[in-house]
């Protein structure tokens, strides 16, 4: 049984491996936009974390400034769960719904009220 849970879990992280290459390597883009022909809220995240990874901070926030802003706090609250092993249900909820309403309200800001980053 666990064999196959492992091998399971092998096929996708591959998949995802592979999915990740295509699309740096531009073969594949965002489905969301080709869909909609509209900028999701995380459009330049691949692009930021490429800048992030070159320690470009500014090229990074070009790319996509809320998740920029976003990424520290997520990283905060996993580090008190999992490493202080202190953990708020409330304050977690505040995180998790208030990224959201953040998120979709960057999606809709960057579609009909363009800002200049780029998707």
């Amino acid at each position: 049984m666990q064999g196959n849970k492992n091998k399971r879990s092998a096929v996708v992280v591959f998949a995802a491996a592979v999915f990740v290459i295509l699309i740096l390597c531009g073969v594949v883009s965002c489905p969301f936009y080709r869909l909609t022909g509209l900028k999701c809220p995380g459009c330049g995240i691949t692009r930021m974390f490429l800048s992030l990874a070159r320690m470009d901070f500014k090229t990074a926030f070009f790319y996509n400034p809320v998740i920029f802003c976003l990424l520290p706090v997520w990283t905060v609250c996993v580090f008190v769960k999992l490493v202080l092993k202190k953990y708020s249900k409330a304050f977690e909820n505040i995180v998790v719904y208030g990224s959201i309403v953040i998120l979709l309200g960057f999606g809709i800001l960057r579609n009909f009220f363009p800002l200049g980053f780029p998707g």
